[in-house]
Order: C-alpha cells, then structure tokens, then sequence
C-alpha cells in the first residue's frame, strides 16, 4: 500500500504526479479531501503557506493487467457512482463538506476507475484517454450529475466564461480554497479570471465585480477592446439599466461593436439566473435590443452578413 498527500494549483501539476504513479503499477484506491496547515498569508510563496487543503491518496500495486473499456463504459459507471454517493455526501453539506469538497470525493472515485483502467480506456477513436483528458471529461460528467440542465451555463460560451457564470453568478464571492477546488479539473484557473478583470481576491476571499462597476470601467474602453462575451453582456446589461447614460441602440448601430455571437446566450443565462432583480430585468432588455439591432441590419444590404462575420466565439487572439 501507498499513501501520500499532494497539493498543487495547476492541474498539469496533478496529471504529471497521477501519470507517474498509475506508470509505475499502482491503483488509485480511494481520495480524500483534508485540511493541511494554516494559511501564512497572501505574501506566502510556497507549499502549504499558499493552499489550505491536502487531498490524500490511498494505492496499491496492480495485481493483473487492466482491462479494455471504453469511455461510454467509464461514463456510465461515473454517473451510477454519482448517484449513488451524491444524496450520501449532501447529508454531510451543511456541518462539513463544502460543493467542492462534494466534487473532490466524486472526482477522485471517477479516478480509481480510471487508474484500474489506465492505458485502456478508449476513446471512440479506439485510442487510450490521457490522463489530461479524463480529467476533463470526468469534471463534465460531475457537472452534469450534480446540478440540473437548466443550472448551468450555456454551452456555446468559452470555457473561461463558462466556469465564471458557474461560480460567481448565484453567489458573487467564493473563498479561495474553495475556487481552487471547483476549478480543479478544468484546466481554468483563477488566474483567468483576474487577468480578465472580472475578479479580485483579498484576504483569501475571491470576490467578482458587480454588473455596475463592470460597466463603469468598459464603458472607458474603446469598444474593440470588449472582446469576450462577458465584458460584452455586461456592458450591455449596465447600459440596459435605468439612467445608464449610454444609448444602446446608438452603441450596436456602430461598426466598433463587434458583437459575439453567444453574448445573446450569456444574457439569457442573467436574465434566468442573477439573484437580482435588476439585473435580470437588466439582462432582458440588453437582449431585447440586441435582437432588435440585429434585425435592423438584417434588413440592410450586407449589413448582418458584415455583422456576423464579425462574431468569433473562439478568437485565437484571446
């Protein structure tokens, strides 16, 4: 039996410490999320002085050789196991474990089926799943078995925009552990968000910019400069608010308005979703306006089709 703790922020980190322990014969038998040291700061450099919680790996030496399954196999396992852990683990939500301790108990089984496995999962091009995109797969598969279609956030989006409206649209501040924890297997980080000034994070608490102060700073920017749907929608939805001082009409009739196709998907997604009242009467009229321009330049000669030339939902600038 092997048993070590691990902790890291980058989950290259994680594939490069799963990929050589599954390479030397040994199975993931069971994970666990625990506390590990305090916290030493923001100014912190290193070790358990940046991050608050271990997770715990229980292995053994494989005994025979893994078995061929595939991923639809691997899938169908993953959401039976889900099931039935998911009313088990809530029981415990509300005096010990957080979501995203939930997530780190459901994603590390997922693995010990994987680690059995390992070198033999196939993918339906008949070839092995890497670690990487296991990882990947599996944080999907939680995402569908532990919350309702209608929760989650449209899938045209980006997948930084994607896991910022999955965290920050119900609630706007998140402790740090707990970001880390939800975004593990994502290859998102949180470093993302912060980089697209949709975040900040003090005293370990990582707190999102309101929908208003959003605005107040993009409406300074020259418009190109808003290329990903979230600044987009937020800019739309402050300037869809009473007394704006930005007439939205005016702003999607000019050609520096390069609109991406699945803003319309994220307004929806506020409308539906923000705790806020004003925000999703906010987000509905942005919509509102924008299906509107977009008709108007439909009826213009070459007016949408130079319009939705412009929308690129994976610009390779960003």
């Amino acid at each position: 039996m092997l048993s070590f703790t691990f902790h890291h922020k980058d989950d290259e980190k994680w594939v490069l410490v799963l990929q050589s322990l599954f390479e030397a014969g040994f199975v993931l038998e069971a994970t666990y999320p625990v506390f590990s040291d305090e916290s030493k700061g923001d100014n912190a450099q290193f070790g358990s002085q940046k991050i608050e919680y271990d997770i715990v790996h229980v292995c053994r030496k494989r005994l025979k050789e893994a078995e061929t399954v595939s991923w639809a196999k691997m899938r169908q396992w993953v959401r039976a196991e889900i099931g039935r852990l998911k009313s088990l683990l809530e029981s415990y939500r509300a005096s010990e474990l957080s979501d995203a301790d939930i997530h780190v108990i459901l994603r590390g089984k997922a693995l010990e089926f994987y680690s059995r496995h390992y070198g033999r999962v196939l993918t339906a091009d008949d070839e092995p799943m890497p670690i990487e995109h296991a990882l990947a797969g599996i944080n999907q598969l939680l995402e569908e078995g532990t919350s309702d279609a209608s929760g989650r956030p449209p899938s045209v989006i980006q997948p930084v925009a994607y896991q910022y409206l999955r965290l920050f649209t119900s609630r706007t501040s998140r402790s740090a552990d707990d970001v880390t924890k939800s975004l593990f297997g994502t290859t998102i980080r949180q470093k993302d968000f912060e980089d697209r000034a949709w975040i900040e994070e003090k005293n370990r608490v990582v707190k999102a910019f309101s929908v208003v102060a959003r605005f107040e700073r993009l409406r300074q920017r020259h418009r190109k400069e808003m290329k990903t749907e979230i600044d987009q929608a937020h800019f739309l939805m402050g300037g869809a608010m009473p007394n704006s001082g930005v007439n939205l009409e005016q702003e999607l009739s000019k050609d520096t308005w390069l609109v991406r196709r699945s803003v319309d998907a994220v307004l929806e997604w506020y409308s539906k979703m923000a705790p806020e009242q004003d925000i999703r009467n906010a987000a509905l009229l942005a919509r509102s306006i924008l299906r509107q321009s977009l008709e108007k330049l439909r009826l213009l000669p070459g007016g949408l089709d130079q319009q939705l030339s412009l929308f690129n939902d994976w610009d390779e600038s960003e």
